[in-house]
C-alpha cells in the first residue's frame, strides 16, 4: 500500500515544469489538472480513517488494501 501511495506523490513533484512549460504555449484558461481514481476511493475506504498500522503489513483483505491506498492517494492530492 505504501509503495502505491509513495508512486502517486512523487510523480506529482515530476509535474511542475512541464505543466509549467505546457501553460506557457497555451491558449490563456486552457489548462487543467485532473485527479482521477478508483471510485473505491470514495464508496470504500476505511471506517473511522486509515489505519496506518497496516500500511506496512497488508492485510488479507486485499480488497482493505485496495481502498485504504486509494484513500491515501486522495489525501495526498488535497
Amino acid at each position: 500500500m505504501v509503495t502505491s501511495m509513495h508512486r502517486a506523490f512523487f510523480f506529482t513533484l515530476l509535474l511542475p515544469p512541464q505543466l509549467h512549460a505546457a501553460a506557457a504555449t497555451s491558449l490563456g484558461g486552457s489548462e487543467r489538472i485532473v485527479w482521477a481514481s478508483s471510485s473505491m476511493a470514495e464508496s470504500q475506504s476505511p471506517k473511522g480513517g486509515i489505519n496506518f498500522s497496516e500500511l506496512s503489513v497488508r492485510t488479507k483483505k486485499s480488497n482493505r488494501n485496495y481502498s485504504t491506498s486509494k484513500t491515501g492517494n486522495w489525501l495526498l492530492a488535497g
